[in-house]
């Protein structure tokens, strides 16, 4: 889903708890992110663009794949999080692809977990997209972090009427319980190539 002006609630919470939720958010989705990577290729020598870096965790992981004559742009709207990014071949910036526009024609690979028409609006090719999903526990790391993320998102869906606060409390009842366990929605993950 991407996001409308304003309404990225990140931005307003406090710097940890809000590292500590990317941090976990990171740790789902992850592995099958840099299987996919590996696949298509990570050559020495790369310059890449990340889109929505969150805490830096897959920047880091290009940074070590492209090499010391490589090049990784961690972009992100919200780049408190990119502040220890201190690797010699990262730039850190902050990028909201709304309003801002990367540079044309620089990049070997660009990377977000978002939709195909973004990178096809970037006039990339050979965008291709993967999609998966995975069976959660409760009290697990994607559960704990979606119980973060429905404590930050959760009263702007009560009172938007989208769920009642039952229905809320339920579901975050369950996050926490080892018990229980439920489908993941769906994970993208999006490359494509530039044209160049």
């Amino acid at each position: 889903m991407l996001h409308k002006e304003g309404d990225y609630g990140g931005l307003e919470q406090p710097t940890e708890p809000e590292r500590a939720r990317l941090r976990l958010l990171a740790a789902g989705p992850d592995p099958l992110t840099r299987r996919w990577l590996r696949e298509i290729g990570v050559p020495r020598g790369a310059r890449c663009l990340e889109v929505g870096a969150a805490q830096g965790s897959m920047s880091r992981w290009l940074a070590e794949q492209v090499g010391p004559e490589g090049r990784v742009v961690a972009a992100d709207i919200d780049v408190r999080f990119l502040d220890d990014m201190d690797l010699p071949n990262v730039e850190v910036r902050r990028l909201d692809l709304r309003s801002d526009a990367p540079e044309r024609g620089v990049f070997d690979l660009a990377y977000c977990r978002t939709l195909p028409r973004v990178f096809r609006a970037l006039g990339l090719v050979d965008v291709r997209a993967d999609a998966t999903a995975q069976l959660i526990a409760g009290k697990s790391p994607i559960a704990e972090q979606l119980f973060m993320t429905q404590g930050i998102l959760g009263p702007r869906l009560v009172a938007a009427g989208a769920v009642t606060q039952a229905e809320l409390d339920a579901a975050l009842r369950c996050y926490a319980d080892p018990g229980f366990e439920f489908l993941q929605g769906l994970q993208f993950a999006v490359w494509g190539r530039d044209a160049a």
